[in-house]
């Protein structure tokens, strides 16, 4: 006598996650991003608050841009967080009569 095939379902092998692959994926997506955060110029040390130009807006710290809040500027760096990921961003060289 021949047994039934076994029909009862089955789960399938749930993925193993690695928490510090993850977070290297995360890092990777957000720097990703950023390339398309283009930091003009910067002004600091003038008494006031420090500004930037970013992708032809004016900010402060404290306001957002594609998603990433600016954390910090300084010269020619500006400094942007997103999803818990913090990266500095260098100012751009720009041709000379530009």
């Amino acid at each position: 006598v021949e047994a039934a095939p076994d029909t009862t379902p089955h789960p399938l092998p749930r993925p193993v996650y690695d928490d510090e692959s993850d977070r290297r994926a995360r890092i990777a997506a957000v720097r990703e991003q950023a390339k398309a955060l283009i930091v003009r110029s910067t002004v600091v040390n003038t008494g006031s608050k420090p500004v930037a130009v970013i992708n032809d807006q004016i900010l402060s710290v404290g306001d957002s841009i594609d998603g990433f809040v600016i954390t910090a500027i300084r010269a020619r760096e500006v400094e942007f967080k997103k999803d818990d990921v913090t990266l500095p961003v260098k100012m751009v060289d720009m041709p000379r009569g530009q």
